[in-house]
């Protein structure tokens, strides 16, 4: 009768090395060592596992995702959606900038839009005490505005020497009110048009009401528009000096009704009244 092998007993003994004097033994069983075995490497598997887990060393595990993950992931896509809906912002209010520009016709696409959702039958007409007082600023601060007064230069731009575009009789005054947001100069045909500071062309175009335009960009968030000329000399991305010829006088457009130059002057977005800045 062959004996179980899982009884088969093994003594593990401990010798001195120099003296080879037994230290300590013990008997152990195959199935015994193969317990000690298994509770050995349950273990290490449990401490490495805990080790992992309970420690930032998880972090370095492909394709593990930290803790603060999902709210930094939540904040940075806020952040790109507010981000992106802002320079959608911006670029259409740039677009309506150049629409007024170039004398088209202006048309509000801002999603922001919400007069469907008025009810204009419980909305009151009669201004409050807070809209009376800031009227009565806005009045006392427009006695100090460029528009109103035209032989006074803006200190913004004491140290900018403007160049008169073109020497002519001014036919049409700056006149807000009336959008009108710039002048009209008369003068003899061929005469050229000319740069009234340094920058670059930004558009230099042609449409049906103002006809040939060129549009300047210029520093301090300046820009210079030159309407209804006849031919256009620079092209869009050309740096120009104060003075450069950038086109000739024309009658070109539907809203010119005669050789003429149309020119205007903004700034941050808001029209100024050359005369106020410019000897012509």
């Amino acid at each position: 009768m062959k004996a179980n092998k899982n009884n088969n007993r093994f003594k593990v003994v401990f010798f001195e090395n120099d003296s080879l004097e037994e230290l300590f033994s013990f008997n152990i069983s195959n199935f015994k060592l193969f317990i000690i075995s298994f509770l050995f490497i349950l273990l290490i598997s449990t401490l490495t596992i805990l080790t992992i887990f309970l420690s930032p060393v998880k972090e370095l595990i492909p394709g593990y995702l930290p803790s603060s993950f999902n709210s930094d992931f939540m904040a940075l896509s806020l952040r790109t959606d507010s981000i992106e809906n802002d320079i959608n912002l911006k670029n259409q209010q740039l677009n309506n900038i150049k629409t007024i520009l170039m004398g088209e016709d202006f048309i509000d696409t801002l999603e922001n839009n919400t007069l469907n959702n008025i009810d204009f039958e419980k909305l009151s007409l009669n201004p409050t005490s807070a809209d009376s007082i800031f009227r009565l600023n806005v009045e006392r601060e427009a006695r100090f505005n460029l528009s109103s007064q035209p032989n006074e230069k803006s200190s913004k731009f004491k140290e900018l020497v403007f160049f008169p575009p073109l020497k002519g009789i001014i036919i049409d005054s700056f006149n807000i009110s009336e959008k009108h947001f710039g002048i009209d100069i008369l003068s003899p045909k061929n005469e050229p048009i000319k740069s009234c500071l340094d920058g670059t062309v930004i558009i230099s175009n042609w449409t049906k009401k103002t006809g040939y335009t060129i549009i300047i960009q210029h520093e301090y968030n300046l820009i210079s528009v030159y309407k209804h000329n006849s031919i256009l000399l620079k092209e869009i991305g050309q740096n120009v000096k104060s003075g450069d010829v950038i086109a000739i006088i024309g009658n070109s457009g539907s809203d010119s009704t005669g050789p003429h130059l149309h020119f205007e002057l903004w700034h941050d977005g808001i029209p100024i009244n050359p005369i106020a800045n410019i000897l012509f």
